[in-house]
C-alpha cells in the first residue's frame, strides 16, 4: 500500500486541528499514528507530493515531480481544500487558510496578536474555527453569502440552530454578502 499526500507531515486527525489550535491537545496527540505503525503494516508514505495525472488504461499515475507510479488498485480520497475565488486571489498573502496542520501551526503562532478574526466560507471547518476563536476570547465576524448559515448535507433545522447559536455566542454575522477586497 502506498499513500500519497501533499502535506509533508505524518498523517494526523484533521478533525482535531481546533483542539491543537486551542492548546487542548499537544502536537504528539494530533499525530495519532506512529511511523512504526505504517512500517509494520507495510504502508509506504509519499509525503509532499500531489498526483497530477491518472492514466487508468495503463494503471499508472504521475506525481507533481514527474515520477510515474504503477498501481494495481487505486483509491482516490481527496477531501476538499480551500480555494480563493478570483476576487480575493490578489489578497492571498493577507488571508490565512485553515485546512492543514501547517495552517493551524502558523495560526497558533499568530494568536497572541489577533483580537478580531473575520471568517468567510461554508462548511463545518469554518464553524470549528469560529468556535475556537470564540473559545480563545477573540472577536469574530462571520460573513456568509446567504441569509442563514449553510452547512453542506445538513437539513434546515440544523442550519437554523447553528445560526442561532452563533449569535448567542457573540459572533457578529454579516449576511447576504461576501468579501470583495481587503484594506490593511
Amino acid at each position: 500500500v502506498l499513500m500519497i499526500g501533499a502535506e509533508r507531515c505524518m498523517p494526523y486527525q484533521r478533525f482535531r486541528l481546533t483542539d491543537y489550535l486551542c492548546g487542548t491537545i499537544s502536537e504528539e496527540e494530533i499525530f495519532h499514528t506512529s511511523k512504526e505503525f505504517f512500517e509494520e503494516m507495510e504502508i509506504s508514505l509519499r509525503r509532499g507530493h500531489e498526483v497530477d495525472h491518472i492514466y487508468p488504461a495503463e494503471h499508472t499515475l504521475e506525481l507533481d515531480n514527474g515520477e510515474t507510479i504503477h498501481y494495481d488498485k487505486l483509491l482516490v480520497s481527496t477531501g476538499r481544500s480551500p480555494v480563493l475565488d478570483a476576487t480575493l486571489r490578489p489578497y492571498a498573502r493577507l488571508i490565512h487558510p485553515y485546512y492543514t496542520f501547517d495552517d493551524a501551526v502558523l495560526l497558533r503562532r499568530r494568536l497572541p496578536a489577533l483580537e478580531h478574526v473575520i471568517v468567510s466560507g461554508r462548511g463545518v471547518s469554518k464553524l470549528d474555527l469560529i468556535h475556537a476563536m470564540r473559545r480563545l476570547g477573540k472577536r469574530v465576524t462571520y460573513i456568509i453569502r446567504g441569509s442563514k448559515v449553510e452547512i453542506p448535507l445538513a437539513n434546515q433545522d440544523i442550519c437554523d440552530g447553528v445560526d442561532t447559536l452563533l449569535i448567542e455566542k457573540g459572533v457578529e454575522m454579516i449576511r447576504d454578502d461576501r468579501p470583495m477586497s481587503i484594506e490593511v
